[in-house]
């Protein structure tokens, strides 16, 4: 399992937007398992083949993004460049 972190210009829930548009059904074709949107903190968890759990947390007028998955680096440095 590998651990990503990043800090994005995105709010917390254009950070969701985005990994539901990457890893969900017309992306990577994961499933979408949990979501939780709060204010300050948003986090989502896809399963599948793989599975992949986002955590954004607001950090000034973005956010602070970290990652968990066992996805290979190149999907998920694709995913980090769109953030």
């Amino acid at each position: 399992m590998a651990h990503y972190s990043k800090n994005s210009k995105l709010s917390t829930e254009a950070v969701l937007q985005a990994a539901v548009a990457f890893f969900g059904p017309k992306g990577l074709g994961l499933h979408l398992t949990e979501q939780q949107k709060k204010p300050t903190i948003s986090c989502c968890i896809f399963k599948g083949s793989n599975h992949v759990s986002i955590l954004a947390r607001k950090k000034g007028d973005g956010s602070e993004v970290e990652l968990e998955t066992g996805l290979n680096n190149q999907q998920i440095s694709d995913f980090l460049e769109k953030i």
